[in-house]
């Protein structure tokens, strides 16, 4: 797995994907490496355009024929936001699948983000209040929230920190209420 780390990095900065449509970065005997671009699902969703699990299918059959997480998912590991760029995993073969989904649960799968963010005047619902004064922080933070689903339709998620009233109830929380860790490396000007 250290080899698609490596890979990442290098098609990090490639011209992947600049026309809007997913690519497949790396095909190996047990795995796709795709890059999904924003604006795209994931996995489907009900009366939406393709997603990047059929685009994968209608290329490679056989990720359509693994028991994933959802009906419809195939061999597809992880998901990233409908507006979020970046690499995702696919399976070809149930017996990987499994032993991926194992290395999750063992938290042995590590997964990266880069985040451009920028403060915004529009206040949210559902969002407990930011942890950290970034003005007067020292970097770098360690932020660790569970998600829960929010919303009509329950379509979004908020975070649920300690502190919040939800964040004694961990059944209302995805994956048992088990923590995402963030970690902060620095702060630009």
């Amino acid at each position: 797995m250290e080899m698609i780390k490596l890979f990442a990095a290098k098609s990090a900065g490639s011209s992947a994907g600049k026309n809007g449509k997913p690519v497949v970065l790396k095909e190996q005997k047990d795995y796709l490496l795709l890059y999904k671009p924003p604006l795209m699902h994931s996995a489907g969703v009900k009366g939406s355009e393709t997603s990047l699990s059929q685009w994968c299918a209608s290329l490679f059959p056989e990720t359509a024929k693994i028991h994933g997480w959802k009906e419809g998912e195939g061999g597809l590991l992880h998901r990233l936001d409908y507006d979020t760029r970046g690499l995702v995993l696919f399976a070809r073969n149930q017996f990987f699948f499994d032993f991926l989904i194992e290395q999750q649960k063992k938290n042995l799968f590590k997964k990266e983000y880069i985040a451009r963010c920028k403060k915004s005047a529009e206040k949210k619902a559902g969002f407990p209040p930011f942890p950290f004064n970034l003005s007067s922080a020292l970097f770098p933070l360690c932020i660790e929230s569970a998600f829960r689903p929010y919303g009509k339709g329950r379509k979004e998620v908020r975070p649920v920190i300690a502190s919040s009233p939800i964040g004694k109830h961990k059944e209302l929380a995805f994956d048992g209420g088990l923590p995402y860790k963030t970690e902060l490396l620095q702060k630009k000007q």
